[in-house]
């Protein structure tokens, strides 16, 4: 196709096999500890952990593939994405000391943002999360609200819902998708397109953005 950088698609895409996972510091059931024993024997390795409050992030990436791309400053900021990942034309993880800079709860200039994404970053004591803006890839989030991810399936192996929600399952059968913020089982769903989580010492705060689709 004309315009297309094989080279410069493979390096925005080298987070792809990659997921985060957030979660409010006391796992009374055990089962976060179970998962993360179990992540270990699926290939994937944790290539981040921090605290934020009372909260734990934790970022895996597949065992033996590309490293997870990621970019620390001076200044205690932090930003790494999952998937793939373009910031005003330039491939992670080259892009993201200006996109650190960019990164901030209103003022995100997402229409210089292409491709199918998470971001995680870590700025003025504040974590944020957002997903590209398109909504392809989704942050899934527990009915407890104390379990956030990238991951249908590391929800769901933590949170252990029991139903299917039937009408999510026919969109999916007819449509090859769901509809809205639902998700095929009742009890996990995922945040609306265009919302940005935030995380400080005080807790967590969901701000809906307008969408940059026109």
């Amino acid at each position: 196709r004309q315009g297309y950088n094989a080279e410069q698609h493979a390096k925005s895409s080298r987070g792809a096999m990659s997921f985060f996972l957030l979660f409010k510091n006391a796992d009374d059931s055990g089962r976060i500890g179970a998962f993360l024993l179990a992540s270990e024997r699926w290939g994937f390795e944790t290539a981040e952990d921090r605290t934020i409050g009372a909260y734990r992030l934790l970022l895996f990436r597949q065992r033996n593939l590309a490293t997870l791309p990621l970019y620390a400053s001076d200044k205690g900021g932090f930003i790494a994405v999952m998937g793939s990942l373009l910031f005003d034309g330039v491939p992670a993880p080259d892009c993201l000391p200006a996109l650190l800079d960019n990164i901030k709860e209103g003022t995100s200039k997402w229409d210089k943002l292409s491709g199918t994404h998470n971001i995680i970053a870590i700025r003025d004591e504040t974590l944020y999360i957002q997903a590209d803006a398109l909504g392809a890839s989704r942050i899934y989030v527990n009915e407890r609200e104390d379990i956030w991810s990238n991951s249908f399936l590391a929800v769901c192996e933590i949170a252990q819902p029991k139903h299917f929600d039937k009408q999510a399952c026919f969109e999916y059968m007819v449509a090859g998708s769901v509809f809205g913020n639902k998700s095929l089982v009742k009890g996990i769903d995922s945040l609306p397109t265009n919302s940005i989580l935030s995380i400080t010492d005080e807790g967590v705060q969901t701000h809906q953005r307008p969408s940059p689709v026109k």
